[in-house]
Order: C-alpha cells, then structure tokens, then sequence
C-alpha cells in the first residue's frame, strides 16, 4: 500500500509540473484520495467488489 501511495504522489506532482500547475507545500496525497473517493462515492466500496462500469461510470 505505501508505495502505491508513493506512486501516486509521483505522478501527481509530474501531472501538476506538465499543466503548470503550483503543488502545495503541505500537500498530502492521502488526503487528495479521499476527496477523490468521497467524491464519487468510492470511499464505502472495495476494488474487488467492483467491475469496470463503477470505475468509468
């Protein structure tokens, strides 16, 4: 889990370089995936329970 954590923060701050994009000093990318996840209703379901329709839907 921690270094998919760690991948994640990589290509999000190589994502925010490409597009210009400021990253703030205090950012915590855990703190991102969860916004993202409550965000589309994400956060109460497990990825093994879930099909590609939930992902792209």
């Amino acid at each position: 889990q921690k270094k998919v954590i760690e991948l994640l923060e990589k290509n999000y701050r190589i994502h925010c370089s490409v597009h210009s994009k400021i990253v703030p000093t205090d950012f915590n990318i855990k703190v991102k995936i969860e916004q993202i996840l409550s965000a589309n209703q994400f956060a109460d379901k497990r990825a093994r329970h879930m099909d590609l329709d939930d992902f792209l839907g």
